[in-house]
């Protein structure tokens, strides 16, 4: 256990560390080298009994005083290099990650569990949830359709600097305010700083919008394709006499 005690000084300047585990390959060495560790942790269990609990690392930032520490990272990953090279690199493909908190991927204001500030590819699997009747109730049908996909006005946009992440490349989508009006249960609001209502929507809805227009598109083809065919067979009637 590395304690540094930085004693009862009112500035200090620089940066101050607990421990450092360095390894260094200096420039006059011209030999290859298979691999390098800077830091291993390692929890074993070798005995016959059960271990509840093992962790290969725990990592805290506590204020314990009346002080205030402007940003808290639980780990910070600084530079990175190689030529091919990753901030985090989980190796065990059996053991799922598990974030208790909102997740960021290019910005550092997740709003929802998942928050992506661009693309996010899927390659040959699918984007799924939970549909089994056995773990659901249904309440009622859902029936919007063309009533609502006729009054969506769609837009080109950018975000502005109130937006939870920085980008300038045009986007297409919806306002929130105006698609909350035509269908409510697609908005969601979050808190975001000054913004105590930030809207959000829900495209889940927007598939289901859909079949519900096929299918009245649909009936109003058959029905028409029915008032053509009986007007078919009375245009033959009169020719015949």
């Amino acid at each position: 256990w590395s304690v540094v005690e930085l004693g009862s000084a009112f500035n200090f300047t620089g940066t101050h560390y607990g421990a450092v585990n360095r390894i260094s390959i200096y420039a006059g060495q011209t030999g290859n080298v298979e691999g390098v560790t800077g830091s291993t942790n390692d929890a074993s269990h070798a005995g016959t009994g059960i271990l509840n609990n093992a962790s290969g690392g725990v990592f805290y930032v506590t204020n314990i005083g009346t002080g205030t520490i402007n940003n808290g990272y639980g780990v910070l990953i600084s530079t990175v290099s190689g030529i091919n090279k990753w901030s985090l690199y989980a190796a065990d493909g059996s053991a799922p990650s598990y974030f208790a908190g909102a997740v960021g991927i290019g910005t550092t204001a997740p709003t929802a569990s998942l928050s992506v500030n661009g693309a996010a590819n899927n390659t040959t699997g699918a984007w799924s949830i939970f549909s089994d009747l056995r773990v659901k109730t249904v309440n009622s049908e859902f029936t919007d359709g063309l009533n609502v996909i006729n009054k969506i006005r769609p837009v080109r946009f950018t975000y502005n600097a109130n937006a939870p992440f920085n980008t300038k490349d045009q986007q297409i989508g919806i306002v929130a305010q105006e698609l909350e009006i035509l269908a409510p249960y697609m908005v969601n609001k979050k808190d975001y700083k000054d913004i105590k209502d930030l809207r959000e929507v829900n495209s889940q809805a927007y598939t289901f919008l859909l079949i519900n227009a096929v299918k009245e598109l649909n009936a109003q083809n058959m029905n028409q394709q029915k008032q053509i065919d009986e007007l078919k067979k009375s245009i033959e009637l009169l020719q015949k006499k």
